[in-house]
């Protein structure tokens, strides 16, 4: 199959593209994300949350060419997974010269997640991760995410499926800034997490393609297989969840109108007088 833009053999369809072709069109759609959602403003400082997975080096690639950014990892303690990709990332920072901290659990004052041991590994794993992220980010304006297409159709049908309304009204490309805590942003939030593997491998990224050994455990990973049979039946479907949910206005002027709590104990979002976090941590210790 040839290219749609030149005569060069393609190695993407839905458009054709060529490896340059396909290469350049990635990396237009996040920037124009960038610019459409208004993630980044001249002169704010920029922190990529970086696991050494596909889609965090992908976001560090296409980033840091055009603005200075730093990465910021979280180690949960998945033995055998985690150590591997944190090697990638920590090899790929040092090549790109982009400044890196790793931070863990144990910084949070947890125990790792496999001392945790979990019932449920991937809520407790969420938890605690976001609030290192959160905690750890302060000192940037912003802090880029690698979410892609895929996991933000997951996400919406999951808060559906829950019912979780006022949860659907905090999620989408952008969540502000508040009290002292860093926005959050997402250039990849239009493109499908195939192409950015595409891209890792064109841009001969190294990484570990592993999935978590935990991934089988969650509701996300079962709803992520009910998505991905009925993209193949019906292709089209993770965009058109997305575009649905973007042009409904009414579930962000929702969440602006809901009054925001803060944890007593480190002082994150929370909806009771302690964020999940600090209680996992509580009861983990």
């Amino acid at each position: 199959m040839q290219c749609a833009y030149c005569t060069e053999k393609a190695v993407m369809n839905t458009p054709p593209r060529c490896k340059n072709h396909f290469v350049e069109l990635f990396e237009k759609t996040a920037h124009e994300t960038i610019k459409e959602f208004n993630l980044i403003q001249e002169g704010q400082t920029l922190c990529v949350a970086a696991s050494g997975g596909k889609d965090s080096l992908a976001l560090l690639e296409v980033l840091h060419t055009q603005y200075p950014v730093e990465a910021l990892c979280v180690d949960e303690g998945i033995a055998g997974y985690r150590d591997t990709s944190i090697r990638d990332l920590q090899a790929y920072c040092t090549e790109k010269s982009i400044p890196l901290r790793i931070v863990s659990f144990a910084d949070l004052g947890s125990k790792s997640l496999d001392e945790l041991n979990p019932t449920h590994p991937c809520s407790t794993c969420g938890v605690l991760r976001r609030k290192a992220l959160l905690q750890y980010s302060t000192k940037y304006d912003l802090i880029a995410t690698g979410h892609n297409l895929d996991d933000e159709a997951q996400t919406i049908l999951m808060n559906i499926l829950r019912n979780q309304r006022q949860l659907l009204s905090r999620i989408g490309p952008k969540t502000p800034a508040q009290q002292g805590i860093a926005a959050r942003i997402k250039p990849f939030y239009l493109i499908p997490e195939k192409e950015i593997r595409a891209y890792c491998l064109l841009k001969q990224i190294t990484t570990n393609f592993s999935e978590c050994p935990n991934v089988v455990k969650s509701f996300r990973w079962r709803v992520g297989e009910e998505l991905n049979e009925l993209e193949r039946k019906q292709p089209g479907t993770k965009k058109n969840i997305v575009t649905a949910f973007l042009n409904k206005h009414y579930v962000r002027e929702e969440h602006k109108r809901c009054e925001q709590h803060f944890c007593r104990r480190c002082g994150m979002p929370a909806s009771n007088e302690l964020c999940r976090a600090c209680t996992l941590i509580t009861i983990g210790s």
